[in-house]
């Protein structure tokens, strides 16, 4: 692993225990990261391209996990669904951090010139999810399992349900084991079903 790459790894470290956030010092992350901290500035130019770049990896890493995240064209609509909650919240809980990079406060420690291309990202990702849950419902459509009237209605009280629940899960001090995260996902799943018949 070359020296930047750690560097940034240890500040993405940083920012799992304490969020996303521009309150590090150079010399916090140069003393974790066993160097002088005039060695961050030869990768570096500022603090700003520091948290931008951190910023990017994070990203970039969940966007990967997303994106290789597959739905099986043999699974029916129930286990695509259980499947795809269960990528999302194992998500959740084990990165929380990511959650800033949806909050309305984060755009306030981006610098300008990287908020934009940061925005775009998270669209992106946001309208992967939107179609990906369009699809999976299209299935349980198809299926019988859901009736396809009112759904827009539908899907913003299932969204939200989804949505809540992510944040909850990764803002929570207790972390769930794999059988109670099992018996949430078929209870969202079977409250998905009552909203959406």
């Amino acid at each position: 692993m070359g020296r930047k790459v750690e560097i940034l790894d240890t500040l993405i470290e940083m920012f799992s225990s304490n969020g996303i956030n521009n309150n590090f010092t150079m010399k916090e992350l140069a003393e974790k990261v066993n160097i002088g901290k005039s060695t961050i500035y030869e990768y570096f130019d500022t603090k700003d391209e520091l948290l931008h770049q951190a910023v990017c990896r994070i990203v970039e890493t969940g966007i990967e996990q997303v994106y290789n995240s597959k739905i099986s064209e043999d699974e029916n609509f129930e286990a695509s669904f259980k499947k795809e909650l269960h990528f999302l919240f194992n998500l959740s809980i084990n990165s929380a951090y990511l959650l800033n990079l949806i909050n309305p406060d984060f755009e306030n420690i981006m610098p300008m010139e990287y908020k934009n291309e940061m925005k775009t990202q998270v669209n992106q990702v946001r309208d992967h999810y939107n179609k990906r849950f369009n699809d999976i419902f299209q299935r349980g459509v198809i299926e019988g399992v859901i009736k396809g009237e009112n759904i827009l209605t539908k899907n913003l009280m299932i969204s939200s349900l989804i949505v809540g629940s992510i944040i909850r899960m990764a803002n929570s001090a207790v972390k769930l084991n794999k059988q109670d995260l099992n018996e949430y996902v078929d209870a969202v799943y079977v409250t998905v079903l009552r909203i959406a018949n």
